[in-house]
């Protein structure tokens, strides 16, 4: 992986070509703009999406690790930019802003060389490959050649002849040098193997231009060890001093100067070997490779790249390796041209269209030809790659009817995309990646997946955490509180009422902004009651595990812990009376279920009925003539005196509601006779010695027992 690895963070002050200075202060204050308008995301006018530019379907999945890979050094990177831009007072140091585009780009690569190299060992090398795997192998190094050459002619401070012609090399030469030095080694035994003919000679010349001098000394000495040459030795000394071009790189890194000083010297003792050699001699050709030529001589097809290059590809490498090595970046562009004017007749692929469009810098091209072949460029690549040239200033303006930059609407497209996938971490990956987008589509595609996000859910945590994104981005309460009724209804279809009403009661607390609508918990508690099976489902949802915890504190902690807002929700309890009175009512139940005394739970069903607190009707009625009446005609001391008055009252009340709301059934006669057992009791009982039943105040208003009940009831 070393040959991935390299980034040189020392900018060449001195350099021929456009000054780095100028450079870099153009990607400086690019990045300065990117920055600033991507910085924070704010809630803009509604706008529609851009629509894709091609349709982009592929069969190639990509594998998990290497998505997260490549999220992972996207999001550190918006992240680092940011705070550099944060604490900027001045403005971004230019040669700071090359320096981190520059490694944010080599990283983009690191995950891509992991999934290669992960399905080379563990898929190709054990016999397990299919179609679909050798494709991505396949398409991830063509990936890497793209991103590489790009990024040599955009981000790279090294000195591009040496980095171009290592790119080709590795990318593209690598079987073809081995299979030269092969053949070379073979023919080098041969008798005739320095015969003018010979097709050492030829292999020779490859391997130099290929920049593998000790791999051609070797081969001249192993077909002359038999015979004695002073050309051949000659030539075989100029190989012996002659360094190649990656070493002189490496040695020199940015100092283009002293590698240009160093070149003209292995030219000129080239030139005069050459010069001192026989015309005719088959040698000339690898001196010429180390010698140049004059612009007159390139200009008519004489120079060692015209004769010997396959491709055109080939021809611009060579050409600028040995020929051309002084030419800066910003005039190759001119050389490419010059090269493709030779090559006119050449017939070339879609790749050679993206690689030619890659080096003359033409980005609309570029894309097109990628969008044509999503299975080679799929988004995950393209979508990063675009973001690096975004940054670095080369991204061209933007282009529909909605003027969606060509970045957004890559990232709206990749983020849709990891949408659909099935593993629901990688789905709020793409919920990531338009939190940095800069326009409103951007903006109206993150709201529209974060609902897609809140739907998909499935347990509370999922749901949580899909509300904690909608608070980060302020929109909790503009979609949170639609998202948590949904998901309550949804639940309750599904029978669960214990997560229907705790997702009922987030959305009451988002929907109502600063005065909370507390009248949508008490209508779902209202349409559930009027359903039996649901109803009785609520209420074991409702019934604690405890029944240690006082009647009177209110709510019960489990219930608490159930009904606790989410993070960013206004910390405001429910204020509904329909849910105190079933939720009192589950408890009361649970401690008569139980075994409890009649005197634990009867009392607080009677504060229950009288206090007012809204029940269903045919609730209150069970309530009187199911559990309280039967209980207390049993006799016993069950409520206190002031207990028993107020149910008194309550029952006369019912009893004369003009509007009859509640329709009890038992005979009048019968309940007010157990009215009265019920007082007598209470009134025994506290004056008993050592009473202490503690009574509860009397309501107002209720003077005489008898007024309430009418004339001729006797206690």
């Amino acid at each position: 992986l070393y040959i991935y690895t390299y980034i040189y963070l020392y900018i060449d002050i001195s350099s021929i070509e456009e000054t780095t200075e100028q450079k870099d202060r153009a990607v400086a204050n690019h990045f300065c703009s990117s920055m600033a308008s991507s910085s924070a995301v704010a809630a803009p006018a509604i706008a529609a999406a851009p629509a894709a530019s091609s349709s982009r379907s592929r069969k190639n999945v990509a594998p998990e690790a290497l998505l997260s890979g490549l999220f992972q050094n996207f999001a550190a990177f918006q992240a680092q930019a940011r705070d550099i831009q944060k604490h900027s007072k001045i403005g971004v140091d230019p040669g700071q802003a090359l320096n981190l585009l520059a490694q944010y780009s080599c990283r983009f690569a690191e995950p891509l060389l992991a999934a290669r190299k992960e399905i080379r060992e563990n898929v190709i090398l054990r016999g397990k490959s299919t179609e679909s795997t050798r494709n991505m192998y396949d398409y991830l190094g063509i990936n890497l050649a793209v991103w590489e050459l790009m990024h040599e002619l955009t981000l790279s401070t090294a000195i591009s002849p040496v980095k171009l012609l290592q790119w080709y090399r590795r990318h593209w030469l690598e079987e073809d040098v081995r299979t030269w030095w092969q053949e070379g080694s073979k023919v080098a035994g041969e008798s005739e193997a320095l015969a003018p003919k010979s097709k050492l000679w030829e292999i020779a010349v490859r391997l130099a231009l290929a920049d593998q001098p000790a791999e051609v000394l070797a081969l001249l000495k192993r077909a002359g060890s038999n015979t004695r040459n002073s050309q051949l030795e000659r030539v075989c000394d100029f190989l012996q001093q002659v360094c190649t071009l990656e070493s002189l790189g490496k040695a020199r890194g940015t100092d283009r100067l002293n590698f240009l000083q160093d070149i003209g010297h292995i030219k000129d003792a080239a030139r005069i070997l050459l010069n001192e050699s026989p015309k005719d001699h088959p040698s000339r050709a690898i001196l010429e490779v180390y010698a140049g030529c004059s612009r007159a001589a390139y200009d008519q097809g004489e120079d060692i790249a015209a004769k010997y290059a396959r491709t055109w590809l080939e021809d611009f490498i060579f050409s600028h390796a040995w020929v051309w090595p002084d030419l800066p970046r910003n005039e190759l562009r001119d050389l490419l041209q010059v090269v493709a004017g030779r090559h006119e007749k050449e017939e070339i692929d879609t790749m050679d269209k993206i690689q030619y469009a890659v080096v003359a810098q033409d980005l609309p091209m570029l894309f097109s030809l990628t969008d044509s072949i999503p299975d080679m460029f799929p988004l995950y690549f393209i979508t990063h790659f675009v973001d690096i040239l975004f940054y670095a200033g080369r991204m061209p303006a933007a282009e529909g009817p909605a003027g969606v930059s060509h970045r957004d609407r890559y990232l709206i497209q990749y983020a849709k995309e990891l949408s659909k996938h099935s593993n629901r971490a990688v789905r709020k990956m793409g919920l990531e990646y338009l939190k940095y987008g800069t326009e409103d589509p951007c903006f109206e595609a993150l709201k529209e997946m974060l609902r897609e996000f809140c739907a998909s859910a499935e347990t509370d945590e999922e749901m949580t955490e899909a509300l904690e994104i909608l608070h980060e981005l302020d929109l909790l309460y503009s979609i949170g509180g639609e998202e948590c009724l949904s998901r309550s209804n949804r639940l309750r279809s599904e029978g669960k009422m214990g997560g229907c009403l705790r997702w009922a009661c987030q959305a009451n607390l988002l929907v109502g902004g600063d005065r909370s609508k507390d009248y949508l918990i008490s209508e779902l508690l209202d349409d559930i009651a009027s359903k039996e099976d649901e109803f009785n489902s609520l209420l074991a949802a409702l019934t604690p595990l405890r029944t240690d915890e006082p009647l009177k504190k209110y709510p019960p902690q489990e219930l608490e812990e159930m009904l606790a807002p989410i993070t960013g929700a206004r910390a405001a309890g429910v204020r509904s009376g329909r849910l105190y009175f079933l939720v009192q009512y589950a408890r009361c139940r649970s401690l008569r279920l139980s075994a409890q005394p009649a005197s634990v739970w009867a009392p607080e069903l009677v504060e229950l009925l009288v206090s007012g607190a809204a029940g269903p009707a045919s609730l209150r009625r069970q309530i009187l003539e199911e559990e309280l009446l039967p209980v207390l005609e049993e006799g016993g001391s069950i409520l206190a005196t002031d207990e028993a008055l107020n149910l008194m009252w309550y029952v006369q009340q019912v009893q004369t509601d003009p509007l009859a709301r509640l329709r009890l059934t038992w005979p009048v006669e019968r309940t007010h006779q157990v009215m009265g057992l019920c007082l007598s009791n209470s009134i025994l009982q506290e004056k008993l010695p050592g009473s202490h039943k503690a009574a509860t105040p009397p309501l107002p208003g209720l003077g005489d027992a008898s007024k309430m009940f009418g004339p001729g009831l006797k206690a």
